[in-house]
């Protein structure tokens, strides 16, 4: 069986390398996850009555402010009559450049191996918050779609603007999350400047907090830019973001858990929203405000 999930994105999405410039700042990736059965009317329904002609300017945002709106009410009414589901991913820009400059020093500083004089030779990658948005959606997608529909299945996801290196690093560090929920041994090897040898070091990693996840199949293809479907997830991606923005804006009260119910307590689509009671990215890239250790090693 194949389940097709829509995805899109909004807000930041720096490298790791890369702060916030503006306090809160944080990227979101949506995924509206279609059954089979509902595919070809879902399509029909918003192909025959969008209220606007498809081309080049199908993102929300290109649209003039009344197109805005009445595509919006007519992307939110489609979901509500077909039931469609929604996963999302949010990350917090100063969460996920503090949790891989963590990763980084842990990797690449001197204390890595025995001697301070060791000079560490191990490359480490500066993966982009993008890509983590949308391995979060599609791990998400992939937990709920074994739970309600079994373990012989293919999520086939459709995106558009998505580079083919992009792509890739989506699909290794999906491998990756799954080789993570047993432990990891890292080598580490380095030149001594004081005996002129080559040191070697094995470090093995932990992480806590993992979900237990079913190794299903996915495919991912590259929507028209100018596809409805695109379009229906870009309206979902704006409009979740804004909504989570005005709390995160909101000066009586403290940052939000971005993938907890109460952030999208009072969103119009909440009921459609699939939120898991405890969230592994709201855990490892908390912001600055709120953080707590990220990651857990063990050596």
């Amino acid at each position: 069986m194949n389940i097709m999930m829509i995805m899109d994105e909004s807000g930041s999405m720096p490298r790791a390398d890369k702060d916030e410039t503006e306090y809160g700042d944080f990227g979101l990736n949506v995924g509206l996850l279609i059954h089979p059965t509902q595919e070809s009317s879902f399509r029909e329904y918003l192909e025959q009555n969008c209220p606007i002609p498809l081309g080049k300017n199908t993102h929300i945002t290109d649209l003039a402010n009344e197109d805005q709106e009445s595509v919006r009410l007519f992307a939110f009414d489609a979901l509500k009559r077909f039931d469609i589901q929604i996963v999302y991913e949010a990350i917090y820009v100063n969460g996920f450049h503090y949790a891989e400059k963590v990763l980084l020093e842990k990797y690449t500083t001197e204390e890595a191996l025995p001697e301070p004089r060791v000079k560490v030779s191990k490359k480490h990658d500066n993966p982009s918050m993008q890509s983590k948005l949308i391995e979060g959606t599609i791990l998400k997608a992939i937990s709920f779609v074994f739970e309600k529909v079994g373990e012989h299945h293919v999520i086939k996801i459709l995106t558009d603007r998505v580079e083919d290196k992009l792509l890739q690093e989506v699909r290794s560090e999906i491998d990756h999350i799954y080789d993570l929920q047993n432990p990891q041994k890292n080598e580490f090897s380095g030149f001594d400047t004081k005996t002129k040898k080559i040191v070697k070091k094995t470090m093995t990693t932990t992480v806590e907090g993992l979900p237990d996840l079913p190794k299903n199949e996915y495919d991912i293809q590259i929507l028209p830019k100018d596809h409805v479907l695109n379009l229906a997830a870009d309206v979902v991606a704006n409009s979740l973001y804004h909504h989570i923005r005005s709390m995160v804006e909101d000066p009586s009260s403290e940052l939000p858990t971005l993938n907890a119910r109460g952030s999208i307590a009072g969103y119009e689509l909440e009921h459609l929203i699939i939120v898991s009671s405890e969230d592994y990215s709201d855990k490892y890239y908390k912001h600055s405000s709120i953080r707590a250790a990220p990651r857990q090693f063990e050596e």
